[in-house]
């Protein structure tokens, strides 16, 4: 009980929104030590498979009577497929940069063969600052890094800005992904009229979406924080006042049954369940897998 309190009471600060106290190493490298080379070939793979499903089902869209683009799932399919050409370039980038770097061989450089397990355990320490012992990359000093600060006169680390914009999505289609899948077959896959089974577009959109997210907890070594729960309210809420927007220049403009702008009392009740309850649920859910995974990880 201690430690989870311990826990609670240092996701809880507001210092915790932000990006301070993270080595940028954590998003170019699996949580697991698997070699670069094979972590950037996953990372490449999985942003292709993404890309070439967004474009088959905006190109083959077969659900009237609204556009492609006004549905939360096609919002939220195209917000993963960011998020993964996002962390592919900003992975590349990143080992580019190393490589291209002056300075003696460090255990992380090496593109085939796995990081040194004493210097990556080093890399998933996460406190409030990173002091000078704890803050030395690999890739070079925190002190002489742009992308370090002081705090009370102590180095803090922070990952690049791109590297803080992959966060945000990560956070934002985290939540938003394993949503969409509950709301789909929650609400509106029992009530499909003549549907045989699910189909391929449904299936990739619906389900494989959440698959991919899972996925990801699983393989990345980015860093998941309570309070980033933020951030998929914040989309949210965005296609809140889209869907409003839209409907009020047509009153025909009804993406789905739970979102009937034409009902406000129902559909108030379900926007304030899912930005209240169901979002920030999934997203503890997915605070609670990171720190599963951090505990395996120690224990190997």
């Amino acid at each position: 009980m201690s430690c989870c309190t311990q826990v609670l009471r240092e996701e809880l600060q507001w210092r915790r929104i932000g990006f301070d106290g993270v080595k940028a190493e954590r998003f170019c490298l699996s949580q697991w030590r698997i070699p670069a080379v094979i972590y950037l070939l996953y990372r490449f793979v999985l942003m292709a498979y993404v890309i070439f499903w967004l474009g088959y089902t905006s190109h083959f869209h077969s659900n009237p009577p609204q556009v492609w683009e006004a549905y939360l799932t096609n919002w939220t399919y195209t917000l993963l497929a960011v998020f993964l050409t996002c962390h592919f370039l900003a992975a590349i980038v990143f080992h580019v940069q190393v490589r291209l770097r002056p300075g003696p061989p460090s255990p992380l450089r090496s593109c085939f063969g796995r990081p040194n397990p004493e210097v990556h355990r080093r890399l998933f320490v996460e406190s409030e600052s990173n002091v000078q012992e704890n803050s030395e990359y690999e890739y070079g000093s925190d002190a002489e890094s742009e992308n370090s600060s002081l705090l009370q006169g102590r180095v803090v680390c922070r990952p690049p800005w791109y590297m803080c914009v992959v966060w945000v999505l990560f956070s934002a289609v985290s939540s938003g992904g394993v949503m969409v899948t509950m709301v789909f077959f929650t609400f509106l896959y029992p009530s499909l009229k003549g549907a045989d089974g699910i189909g391929l577009e449904n299936l990739q959109v619906h389900l494989l979406n959440s698959v991919i997210i899972v996925l990801e907890h699983i393989v990345t070594g980015v860093p998941f924080r309570l309070l980033h729960v933020i951030y998929p309210f914040l989309y949210g809420l965005t296609y809140m006042i889209f869907s409003v927007i839209y409907w009020a220049v047509d009153h025909d403009h009804v993406m789905y049954p739970i979102l009937d702008w034409n009902k406000p009392g129902p559909t108030t009740g379900y926007v304030l369940m899912i930005g209240f309850v169901i979002i920030p649920v999934f997203h503890t859910c997915f605070f609670l897998i990171y720190k599963a995974k951090l505990a395996l990880y120690r224990c190997l």
